[in-house]
Order: C-alpha cells, then structure tokens, then sequence
C-alpha cells in the first residue's frame, strides 16, 4: 500500500511539473505576440487605476478575513449544535475560497506583466 501511494504522489509531482513547463513554455512564447502597442496601452491603464484596484482587493481581502473571525465566532457559539456547525463550516469554506482567489489577483497580474508583456 505504501509503494501504490508513494507513486501516486510521484505521478502528481511529475504531471504538475509537466503542466508547469507547458505553461511557463506558452507564456514566454507569447510575450513576441503582443505588440508595443499593447504594452503602452496597458501600462497606462494600470498607472491610472492601480490605486483604485489595489483599495479594491485590500477592502475584499480585510473584509474576507473579518468574516473569517465572525465565522470562527459563531463556531464557537454553536459548537454543540451539528446543524449549525456544518452550515458554518459551508461558509467558512467559500469565505476561504473567496478570499483566496481575490488574494490572488495581483499574483496572476505580476505574472502577465513580467512573463507576457515584459514591463
């Protein structure tokens, strides 16, 4: 049983691997499909905007981590009720979603700009 799950977990690492280098492979090659244009065009918007899209993922992720505590509180209160406890451990499970994928905005736009457009 250890072997079967020992080459599992090989497989995984290899198979994320692959899919890694495919799509840092896709993305180097793209940055010579976009034109200068693009670039100037983009760059610009981003340096209008990017205080206004910054307060926007700050005031998402402090908001999301508020409901975290809420939620934690609330867990806490109906800890002897099984209802309720799996009901708040649903919302905890989309807040912690929710707030992982507006965390991860500005890692996905690092990555655009540096790997695709090169700024």
């Amino acid at each position: 049983m250890k072997l079967i799950r020992n080459t599992t977990q090989k497989s995984l690492f290899i198979v994320t691997l692959v899919y890694t280098f495919l799509l840092s492979t896709y993305l180097t090659h793209a940055q010579s499909l976009l034109g200068e244009k693009f670039a100037d065009a983009f760059n610009d918007f981003i340096a209008e905007y990017q205080f206004h899209i910054a307060g926007g993922i700050g005031f998402g992720v402090m908001t999301g981590i508020l409901a975290f505590i809420t939620l934690f509180m609330k867990l806490g209160a109906h800890a002897d009720n099984p209802t309720k406890r799996k009901e708040i451990t649903r919302e905890l499970f989309v807040v912690g979603i929710c707030t992982g994928l507006l965390g991860a905005i500005p890692l996905v736009y690092m990555l655009f700009v540096y790997i695709s457009i090169g700024a």
